[in-house]
C-alpha cells in the first residue's frame, strides 16, 4: 500500500481494507445504521464509467459500493488514484439521498457531485493528518 500521508502516489486499497475504512466512516458521517456492500469491480463490470459507484435504498438502509480495480484505473485517470476518497465519496450519496438522482445532467445534479466529491476529499485529507483541507 502506498504512503498514506503522499497524495501524489496512488492509494490502493485491497477488498478487506475498503470494508474496515467502510467501517470507520459509517459512524464519523452519520450512517452507522447503514449496511454497505463493497466491490472492487473491473472497468467493463462496473455500472458506469467512474472511479466509483453506489446504489442505495434508503427504506432499509442498505447500499452497494463499487470501485474500479486499479488495474482499470488509467483509463479513466484524472490524477492518481485514491481508493479510500472513492469510497467515502460514494458513502456520502445515501446521505444525500433524498436529493440526489442516478442522472447527472442536471445543473442541480452537477452541484450535488461537486459538493459530494469537495466533502469526501476534505474528510479523507482531515484523517490523514494533513493541514491544509482544501485543493
Amino acid at each position: 500500500m502506498s504512503d498514506m500521508h503522499d497524495t501524489t502516489k496512488a492509494i490502493i486499497h485491497t477488498q478487506e481494507e475498503l470494508e474496515r475504512l467502510c467501517e470507520y466512516w459509517k459512524t464519523r458521517i452519520g450512517l452507522a445504521d447503514w449496511e454497505f456492500a463493497i466491490r472492487i469491480k473491473r472497468a467493463e463490470d462496473m455500472i458506469s464509467e467512474s472511479q466509483g459507484d453506489c446504489h442505495w435504498k434508503l427504506s432499509n438502509r442498505q447500499a452497494v459500493i463499487q470501485i474500479i480495480d486499479p488495474v482499470d484505473y488509467s483509463k479513466h485517470n484524472m490524477g492518481e488514484q485514491d481508493m479510500e476518497r472513492s469510497l467515502v465519496h460514494e458513502m456520502l450519496h445515501p446521505l444525500f439521498g433524498p436529493v440526489d438522482k442516478e442522472e447527472n445532467s442536471r445543473l442541480e445534479d452537477i452541484m450535488l457531485e461537486q459538493a459530494i466529491e469537495s466533502i469526501a476529499k476534505a474528510l479523507v485529507k482531515f484523517r490523514r493528518g494533513q493541514q491544509e483541507l482544501l485543493p
